[in-house]
């Protein structure tokens, strides 16, 4: 369809075409004295011979474009119109060379032998028309294939040709010579026109429900041929106003039903290859966007995983740091009493109070502290060890064994450790990690409650289950945590204690050891006295 008129609406344009092809058989109509006049013979045999040919030509075009496509397009509907206007074609020739004025055709030519090729081409058309708006044209249907249909338009054109050349005494006239048309072959062409009027409102009907605009060839077609055929009605010779506007009009719709049959046979499959080579095109484009994506968001995965193993070993390396802190917390007091110990052996000595009772109590109370030390060791040994596989582990052991590492450190600032045991869960994770992220956070309430110098420093870790899962809570009286900084204390790098005493990641990898390595959650707020975290898993 021109571009210039797919600006308008379907109803806009066969609305237009009513009105300019209604127009000139209107004014013929009030001014038949200026209007109706009567074209010479032998000009009218040049125009009548012209328009038919060029009628036949369009038929066979439409033929050829419905037959040959048919391999490709498999449209049933222009393989039906295609060979039933072959047909046409073929009785539009012969009732052209059966003209009056034209020499025999077989057997003598007169008006009748050409109006009743007419009158039949006509009807086989407008069936035509009307039986192919209930063909789909990608349902298949056993009886539309090229050999029935060939079959079908070469029997009933060679019986029509058979029956008016060599019966004429056998059917009913449609012209008689000096008096004009027949009312049979009126009635017949009022015929053809419910006939064109039903096919119209069958193909708008099809048109409304598919949105396929190609059919608006076929309907503005209709509508010219309702005209032509009213014309063919109501001339009085055949040489008038009227059989001249019919052969005009019958031009112009074969001329949009061969449109419309390659717009459906051709244009239409190639528009829709031409959609799918650009649909084509936008997903090669859009598929290759979507692998430099995937690429760069690989990248940024492994920049991240290689951010994430460098917060690990900062975690690691920070928490040796305050390991060795409390290592030392550990054996100092061990150290000074073994110290004391040996010095006493000494100064017995010399006081020549040593005995043997004493010499064995002195050695057995500085091995008790050596254990003691070697166990410390083993203790932060086994923590620093990375867990290889998940295990299950109670919750209160965990807490106890990690609360053994850091007691000496929490009471030199002497803080109070209270745990409330509400039941006795196990975890099913990475012990050592657990304990990681526990430490992160008993060691941020340490920092807390020694800078704000809180009275009766305390912090009181509470175990309960719910739900099936453990929930472990670590709560201080140290104030609690600004509102401002409230959502950043779980990023990487934030530390309200300043480069050189917090590197900022101990909560970031506590988070990510609950909730990344073992499915749970982690969460802060400010409770009554200060902060709380939540642990659940």
């Amino acid at each position: 369809m021109p571009k210039t008129l797919k600006q308008f609406s379907p109803r806009a344009i066969l609305t237009g075409t009513f009105i300019i092809f209604f127009l000139p058989f209107l004014m013929v109509e009030l001014l038949p004295s200026q209007l109706d006049k009567v074209m010479e013979k032998s000009s009218y045999l040049v125009f009548h011979n012209i328009a038919e040919f060029f009628s036949i030509m369009v038929s066979l075009c439409v033929f050829s474009v419905g037959w040959y496509t048919y391999d490709q397009s498999k449209d049933r509907r222009a393989l039906f119109l295609g060979t039933v206007f072959l047909a046409v074609g073929l009785l539009d020739f012969m009732h052209t060379l059966s003209n009056a004025a034209m020499p025999a055709f077989v057997t003598q030519n007169t008006t009748n032998k050409s109006t009743q090729f007419w009158i039949v081409a006509r009807l086989l058309d407008a069936s035509a028309f009307l039986a192919s708006a209930f063909v789909n044209p990608v349902k298949q249907y056993r009886w539309i294939t090229k050999t029935n249909m060939m079959a079908g338009a070469v029997v009933l054109t060679g019986l029509a040709f058979s029956a008016i050349t060599f019966f004429p005494a056998y059917l009913p006239a449609t012209a008689v010579q000096g008096i004009g048309l027949t009312p049979l072959k009126r009635c017949l062409e009022y015929v053809v026109i419910i006939l064109l009027a039903c096919s119209w409102v069958v193909y708008w009907k099809r048109m409304t429900k598919t949105g396929d605009r190609h059919l608006i060839y076929f309907l503005a077609a209709f509508i010219i041929c309702i005209f032509s055929e009213a014309a063919f009605a109501s001339y009085k010779t055949g040489f008038d106003t009227y059989n001249i506007l019919g052969h005009v009009y019958k031009v112009v719709a074969f001329y949009l039903i061969y449109e419309g049959i390659f717009a459906s046979a051709v244009r239409k499959p190639y528009l829709q290859l031409s959609e799918a080579n650009a649909q084509l095109l936008h997903l090669n484009e859009t598929e290759r966007a979507l692998k430099e994506e995937t690429l760069e968001r690989l990248r940024v995965m492994e920049s991240l995983h290689e951010k994430e193993n460098m917060l690990i070993r900062q975690s690691r390396q920070a928490a040796m740091g305050e390991m060795i802190g409390n290592i030392a917390h550990q054996w100092r007091q061990p150290l000074n009493t073994l110290g004391l110990s040996i010095q006493q052996i000494s100064l017995f000595y010399d006081l020549g109070e040593l005995n043997k009772e004493y010499l064995d109590h002195s050695v057995d109370t500085s091995m008790e502290l050596i254990k003691h030390m070697s166990k410390t060791i083993d203790d932060f040994r086994n923590y620093f060890r990375p867990d290889k596989e998940k295990a299950e582990f109670k919750v209160n052991e965990a807490i106890t064994n990690t609360l053994s590492l850091i007691e000496d450190s929490f009471n030199n600032q002497h803080i109070v450790f209270e745990v409330v045991a509400r039941d006795d869960p196990s975890i099913f994770g990475y012990r050592n990690e657990f304990a990681q992220a526990l430490l992160n956070i008993l060691n941020n309430a340490r920092d807390a409650l020694v800078e704000r110098k809180t009275g009766n420093p305390r912090v009181t870790i509470t175990i309960c289950s719910e739900d099936d899962r453990a929930v472990i809570t670590i709560s201080d009286n140290a104030g609690g945590i600004p509102d401002k900084i409230m959502g950043k204390i779980f990023d990487p790098y934030f530390t309200t204690k300043g480069f050189q005493a917090g590197t900022g990641v101990g909560l970031f990898m506590s988070k990510a050891i609950i909730e990344k390595n073992m499915g749970g959650r982690l969460a802060a707020r400010n409770a009554n006295e200060g902060a709380e975290f939540r642990i659940e898993v």
